[in-house]
C-alpha cells in the first residue's frame, strides 16, 4: 500500500511540473535544453562503448589461437567392476 502511495504522490508531482513547464516558454526552453544535452552525453557514452567493443574485437582477431590438446591422448576413466558370482 506504502508502495502504492508513493506512485501515485511521483505521478501527481510529474503531472504537475508538466503542466508547469508547457505553460512557461523560459522553462520549456531549458528542459528542451537539458534534454538535448543529455541525449548528447548519451550518444557519446554509446559511440565510446561501441569503439571500445570493436578495438576488443580486433585484439581477438589479431591473437594467434593457442593449441588444443585432444581429447583422443586421454587416457579413458576405467571403473572397477564388482566380481560375478557364478550360481
Amino acid at each position: 500500500m506504502k508502495r502504492a502511495v508513493w506512485l501515485l504522490a511521483g505521478l501527481a508531482l510529474g503531472a504537475y511540473i508538466a503542466q508547469r513547464v508547457s505553460e512557461n516558454p523560459e522553462a520549456k526552453r531549458a528542459f528542451d535544453e537539458t534534454t538535448k544535452r543529455a541525449k548528447d552525453i548519451l550518444n557519446s557514452a554509446v559511440e565510446g562503448w561501441r569503439e571500445g567493443l570493436a578495438e576488443a574485437d580486433q585484439e581477438l582477431v589479431a591473437q594467434k589461437p593457442r593449441a588444443v590438446k585432444s581429447t583422443t591422448t586421454l587416457k579413458p576413466k576405467t571403473t572397477q567392476r564388482a566380481a560375478t558370482k557364478k550360481s
